[in-house]
This record gives structure tokens, sequence and C-alpha cells, in this order.
């Protein structure tokens, strides 16, 4: 009996590997395809803020709660790497997770983050990251929770699907 439980324990290890690799890959196969695309071809170059926030959201798998409390602050840099950390939690555990730029990716990251912080004003008033911007300008006013959680349809409707 001990023989048919090891080997029932042994196959099922084999099964949870053996899926995890699979759907790892299929994962970044999906995330190639569908992602760079919307980045590179789909969003029109005013749509940072979209790019910005599915760049985050997709990477850290972040809720809209957890898009709406990140700060500047959380965000580290170096050359090609961008270190974010996730304070405010739904789950009131602080969690971080890494945006790496590789030499031969089609769209590159850090550059498209650079542009959208290039657009806001240099007496802004509050550290978070999404401030609404209307008419090719920055007002000052952080882009709330509700809107952050529309931005999926929004990006639907740009694609028109």
């Amino acid at each position: 009996m001990a023989a048919v439980e090891n080997t029932f324990l042994l196959l099922a290890k084999d099964i949870r590997v053996n899926k995890k690799t699979k759907c790892s890959e299929n994962m970044k196969l999906q995330y190639d395809f569908n992602v760079h695309s919307l980045l590179h071809f789909m969003l029109p170059t005013g749509c940072l803020k979209f790019k910005v926030g599915m760049i985050f959201g997709v990477a850290g798998a972040c809720r809209r709660e957890e898009l709406y409390n990140l700060k500047i602050e959380d965000i580290e840099e170096s050359d090609r790497i961008m270190i974010v950390k996730l304070p405010q939690t739904k789950t009131h555990i602080q969690r971080s997770f890494v945006i790496i730029n590789e030499p031969n990716e089609k769209v590159d990251h850090m550059d498209i983050y650079h542009k959208y912080l290039n657009l806001r004003p240099s007496n802004a008033k509050s550290s978070h990251l999404f401030l609404n911007y209307r008419n090719g300008k920055c007002t000052n006013q952080v882009i709330g929770k509700g809107t952050i959680g529309r931005w999926p349809s929004k990006i639907a409707e740009y694609l028109s699907l």
C-alpha cells in the first residue's frame, strides 16, 4: 500500500511541475503577443496612462487600488530594471515586483514610463504616479480608483472590441 501512495505522490508532483512550466510558457507567449502588440501598435501615442497602467498592472498583477496608491517613490530604477514596491495592498502585506527591459524586446517599457513622467509638471502637488491629463496638459488631480477600474473598457473601446 505504501508503494502505491509513493507512486501516486510522485505522479501528482510530476503533474504539478509540468503544469506550472507549461502554463508559464503559455502565459509568456500570450503576453508577448497581446501586450506587446497593444503597447506598440494598437494604442495611440496619446494613451500613455493606459500603457503605463497596463505595464504595471500586468507585470505586478496589480488591483486598481494598488495602481491608485502607487507613488513615484515606490519605483526604483537602475539601468534596465524597475523595482516596484506596493506598500498598501488588499492583504496588508507589502509586495514588490520587477520590470526588466531586455535589449531585444519589441517594446521599451522604460521609455514609455519616462515619456509619461516627462508629461508630469515640476510643480505637481501629489506624488501619486497617475495624474489626470486633459487636452494634453496635467491638471494636478490624481486619477481616481473608478477611472483606473474603467481602463480595460477604454482599451477595449480603442480596439473596437
